[in-house]
């Protein structure tokens, strides 16, 4: 029962409340949201990042304000029409793809650092099966 609720909950938020996610993460990490994204940046190797489950595209905008060429991808349309109206202030034509992370639509040797910030039960098999085709670290 309890997480049927959590999944409905999750659903919601990322679809009909998209427009309210940044809000809630921030309640929810206590306010620290933004530092675990600051700390993601910091230990980014090469230039190109992909930020997978990237909501409304906080971190991307970061990424972006600081040089890198950042990837979006979320599953969520909402979300990503939530990139668009934050990022477009700021990126002519921001990079997102709506996919499931299980194939991401990138060429291999396009992306350096891939970030997944908030990691969910639905998306652990999914990095369970990349320790196979490359390296991995967590923090």
């Amino acid at each position: 029962m309890k997480s049927k609720l959590s999944n409905f909950l999750l659903e919601l938020l990322y679809g009909k409340l998209a427009f309210l996610y940044d809000l809630i993460s921030n309640i929810v990490s206590l306010g620290r949201w933004t530092n675990w994204q600051s700390h993601s940046l910091s230990i980014i190797k090469g230039q190109k990042l992909l930020d997978i489950g990237c909501g409304t595209g906080s971190l991307m905008l970061k990424a972006h304000q600081q040089g890198y060429m950042v990837f979006g991808l979320d599953i969520s349309k909402n979300m990503l029409n939530e990139i668009k109206k934050k990022l477009s202030k700021y990126i002519k034509s921001p990079r997102i793809l709506q996919a499931d992370m299980s194939y991401i639509p990138i060429k291999d040797n396009k992306i350096d650092t891939v970030i997944l910030t908030f990691p969910t039960n639905s998306t652990m098999a999914a990095i369970f099966s990349w320790h196979y085709t490359c390296n991995i670290e967590t923090i």
